[in-house]
């Protein structure tokens, strides 16, 4: 697929929203096969939080969630490790910062292919801050980890690096505070090879708070 005919892919798309209240998780280490399964931001044993799909129904839905205890009144930084275990090079995943509840929020997506976005959602409408845009500081493939950041320099106004490096700035009025967590968006079958090779995502969040 080429990268032009990504640009819409997030927009508008069914969403599922799951809200975490603590921390406690239980392990779900089943090693994937060509059963269906959907694995929701359990520990993997490894020190990183999985998502995990194989389920057809699930194509083209973006699920998040946010961690209470990473609420900031002012948000400061939003750090996370992050790496796509199998799956599309195309499906997005990464981080939700700023968030307020499922209608309010901001979300920083990367892919395997070395892109990036930046989307607000407000009062339950997407809009783009940053629509896909390809970056020379993301280390791109299955199987790799990249670390991603947000820092509000000044209120509204925002910072994004990867891997060390700044790749942009971007300012926006909507939402200064709030907690942070993860997102993953699930890619369409033309890109996707379900039920045999699933959607696999992990995540560490390192600030504001560590978890896992």
């Amino acid at each position: 697929m080429s990268f032009l005919n990504r640009i819409y892919r997030f927009w508008p798309v069914p969403i599922v929203c799951i809200l975490l209240i603590s921390c406690g998780h239980s392990s779900n280490q089943s090693t994937p096969s060509t059963s269906i399964q959907t694995i929701r931001w359990q520990l993997d044993g490894n020190g990183f939080v999985q998502f995990l799909t194989n389920d057809a129904q699930l194509y083209n839905y973006a699920f998040w969630n946010a961690y209470t205890q990473s609420n900031e009144v002012q948000m400061t930084t939003v750090t996370a490790t992050v790496k796509k275990q199998s799956g599309s090079l195309f499906g997005g995943y990464g981080i939700v910062f700023c968030y307020q509840d499922s209608n309010n929020f901001y979300r920083l997506l990367i892919d395997a292919a070395g892109h990036y976005n930046v989307y607000s959602k407000v009062s339950g409408t997407y809009s783009a801050i940053i629509p896909w845009t390809p970056s020379t500081h993301l280390n791109n493939g299955v199987g790799v980890e990249n670390v991603i950041s947000v820092t509000q320099q000044s209120p509204n106004n925002f910072t994004v690096n990867f891997n060390g490096v700044q790749e942009t700035l971007f300012s926006d009025g909507n939402f200064t505070g709030g907690k942070a967590g993860f997102c993953a968006y699930i890619d369409d079958q033309a890109d996707e090879n379900f039920p045999s090779t699933p959607a696999d995502i992990r995540f560490k969040l390192t600030a504001p708070v560590a978890y896992p």
